[in-house]
């Protein structure tokens, strides 16, 4: 009977070993699988994330590459641009030139209208009579002068010849009367308003008007236009005056063209008489004045004048 009991407790203990061991080997199995699994899920993650990244990589050089290339294209935009634009300037440029090369010749080339000229200057040059009192009687000298506000006062005057209101042997003034064509009233110059250029050699004169009536203060307003610019030789110039030999009634216009350049004189062909002294030269092409006429030297042929440049008028 103890016999039989030990071999069933043998049985027993050999069954609880078997169930333990293979309970053990199923809890090992399965750890194993679990430990599998867990690996091909880790190495699937570590292959999506790397997949991820590569596609990540790869938009981001795509990108990059896009934005090289739209800075490139910015580039040579800005170059074609560049120029462009300094194209445009130098076009432009150039257009300014010949538009002024054109201003140019058009202005070189223009006729002038001299009906236009000596309308605009006739009210402004005035006849001039002096008298000089001489042994036993008196003498007179006419000639012509320029309206302008250019005495040293600031007052309005004429500027004209200096031999007209001095005479050289030195005879004493008696009187001088300025009287204008389009002006009713007629004015007189005393000594004392005539102011004469400190150099003797220059032949000019600048009278004080008294009392100037609304006429010339008018034509003072409108302006008398110096001439800024030199003349060149074969300009056409306008003399305006009263020369002995022209009208008796009006001013007498001579045209010419000028044929020279002296230090203070222009030479001109334009003809001068006596009257003419202390008159206006007119520069044609901008209707300006140039100076005064004041002598003639004459040829055996041909005689030329002289015009005071106007810079040594005033």
């Amino acid at each position: 009977m103890a016999q039989k009991n030990k071999s069933q407790r043998s049985y027993y203990v050999f069954i609880a070993v078997m169930f333990v061991g293979f309970f053990a080997s199923l809890l090992a199995y399965l750890f194993f699988q679990y430990m599998d699994a867990l690996q091909f899920a880790q190495a699937n993650r570590d292959r999506l994330i790397e997949s991820r990244i590569n596609e990540s990589e790869k938009v981001l050089n795509e990108a990059l590459l896009t934005l090289d290339l739209l800075v490139q294209d910015n580039v040579n935009v800005s170059q074609r641009l560049e120029e462009e634009r300094e194209k445009s300037l130098e076009e432009t440029a150039a257009s300014a030139s010949q538009i002024e090369q054109l201003q140019k010749e058009l202005e070189n080339s223009k006729v002038p209208n001299l009906s236009e000229i000596i309308s605009y200057w006739n009210p402004r040059v005035a006849k001039v009579k002096c008298t000089f009192e001489i042994d036993g009687g008196e003498k007179s000298a006419e000639g012509s002068a320029v309206l302008f506000p250019r005495t040293k006062d600031n007052a309005i005057g004429v500027a004209s010849s200096r031999h007209l209101f001095e005479e050289k042997n030195g005879d004493a003034l008696e009187s001088c009367t300025i009287k204008f064509p389009t002006d009713s009233k007629e004015y007189s110059a005393e000594e004392s308003h005539i102011e004469f250029n400190a150099d003797n050699s220059i032949d000019s004169a600048l009278v004080k008007i008294n009392g100037p009536s609304p006429t010339l203060i008018s034509l003072l307003s409108q302006g008398s236009p110096v001439c800024s610019i030199a003349p060149q030789i074969g300009d056409s110039i306008v003399i305006l005056g009263y020369p002995s030999v022209g009208s008796k009634e009006s001013i007498t216009a001579t045209e010419g063209i000028i044929s020279g350049i002296e230090a203070n004189y222009y030479v001109t062909s334009a003809k001068v008489e006596r009257g003419n002294s202390g008159g206006a030269a007119i520069l044609a092409k901008q209707n300006c004045y140039l100076g005064i006429p004041t002598f003639t030297t004459r040829g055996v042929v041909e005689s030329f004048a002289r015009i005071l440049k106007q810079e040594l008028v005033f």
